[in-house]
């Protein structure tokens, strides 16, 4: 529930306080890989609503977050959920999540 409060004042110098409030459901993913594992970008995007993030070091990080208004029903909520939590895996083509070794 994110909560705005701000203060208006009228010509007069009449001070009222309005507030305003609107419920979002944020989704976090975070996925770590191993020293030399292989990444690829994905052909297709993500949705609009689904945001990545890739971070290059010792091991890489592939993150995900998923921003969607409301509170909605059960079904779409799950979802919503796996949409989110299946990006980071696309990002690693099958099989070469473990150590490379040649």
């Amino acid at each position: 529930m994110r909560n705005r409060k701000y203060r208006k004042r009228n010509a007069r110098g009449k001070v009222k306080f309005k507030s305003k409030s609107k419920t979002v459901q944020l989704v976090r993913v975070t996925r770590r890989l191993a020293k030399d594992a292989a990444v690829r970008r994905p052909s297709s995007p993500p949705p609009r609503w689904v945001r990545v993030q890739v971070k290059q070091g010792r091991r890489l990080v592939i993150r995900a977050s998923g921003k969607f208004p409301g509170p909605v029903e059960e079904r779409i909520l799950v979802d919503r959920i796996l949409q989110v939590s299946t990006e980071p895996f696309r990002w690693t083509p099958p099989g070469t999540a473990a150590r490379r070794t040649t």
